[in-house]
């Protein structure tokens, strides 16, 4: 019971994907180099009572859904869990599977938006500001930031995404 919503921020779909109802491709007329924009069409486009995000270079491992799920219905609504940075040749880089800590959150890169899912609600929305790489909160830390505000969050302590750090990815030491 879930859908699949792929959105093509203007760089076009290099993969080939399955015929599948659950799944909708939209594309972008141009990339608007803000991500909160792309993310923010993802979830309109759904009216699911969870969100979750995936960037095309990074992969959820089995159970990553399953259990960020669980506790979200065991009363969470934002949980995130453990992500793991390699790279290209196959190295892990470093572990990120830290407790929440919001003040945290401020400067420091802990949590990756590949990581988060979040019960749907009308204020789940990424900002549309556009921020350069070097700027400070990253549009993931800042989302997670502001939804901890009034929402219960929960880090599930389990590696459960590996990122992918290569030339274009926004690694950050």
């Amino acid at each position: 019971d879930h859908a699949v919503i792929v959105v093509d921020d203007g760089g076009g779909v290099s993969a080939a994907l399955p015929s599948d109802p659950r799944l909708r491709v939209v594309s972008l007329s141009r990339n608007t180099r803000t991500v909160g924009i792309v993310r923010n069409v993802g979830i309109r486009l759904t009216d699911s009572r969870v969100v979750a995000f995936l960037d095309d270079d990074n992969t959820w491992r089995p159970g990553h859904l399953a259990a960020a799920v669980a506790e979200i219905d065991r009363g969470s609504d934002v949980v995130y869990t453990g992500l793991q940075r390699n790279y290209v040749d196959g190295e892990r880089a470093d572990v990120l599977c830290e407790p929440f800590d919001r003040e945290r959150l401020k400067t420091d890169a802990y949590v990756d938006t590949s990581v988060i899912v979040v019960r749907r609600d009308r204020r789940v929305r990424y900002s549309r500001l556009p921020r350069a790489i070097t700027t400070t909160p990253r549009e993931d830390w800042e989302f997670l930031y502001r939804l901890s505000r009034r929402r219960d969050v929960h880090h599930v302590d389990r590696v459960t995404v590996d990122y992918l750090v290569h030339d274009d990815s926004d690694y950050t030491d």
